[in-house]
């Protein structure tokens, strides 16, 4: 996995650009529908944390932290990355995948987490 996330980090060049920054938050007042992940690309922990609510897991690989949202149908993973010479750590990657054997859609998995979050009270 290192491998990948170095090879995907380096082609997104960390978002070194303030420039590509989002700063739109993810609605959460309708109904289920698919979200873009790409929304989520630069975002900090805390505007991730006011977007989808506490994640179910988390793992720290300095510079790398990984936060894991989960619904009943897919697994969302959300990349932080503290290198470089910025103040927070962002989301320079975000991978989605099936809970079981099938490929995840992106944009409707991070939809279902949204949801999943809601129903929990999880996200705002």
């Amino acid at each position: 996995m290192t491998a990948l996330f170095g090879r995907r980090a380096a082609a997104l060049g960390l978002l070194g650009l303030a420039g590509c920054v989002q700063t739109a938050a993810v609605d959460r007042s309708g109904p289920l529908d698919p979200v873009d992940p790409e929304t989520l690309m630069g975002r900090t922990p805390a505007a991730v944390l006011s977007d989808l609510g506490e994640p179910e897991l988390q793992r720290r690989e300095p510079p790398v932290e990984v936060w894991q949202y989960r619904s009943d149908a897919c697994v969302f993973d959300v990349y932080f990355d503290e290198a470089g010479d910025r103040a927070d750590p962002v989301v320079v990657y975000w991978e989605a995948r099936s809970r079981d054997s099938g490929p995840a859609d992106p944009p409707r998995c991070l939809g279902d987490v949204i949801a999943a979050g809601r129903a929990a009270g999880r996200a705002g």
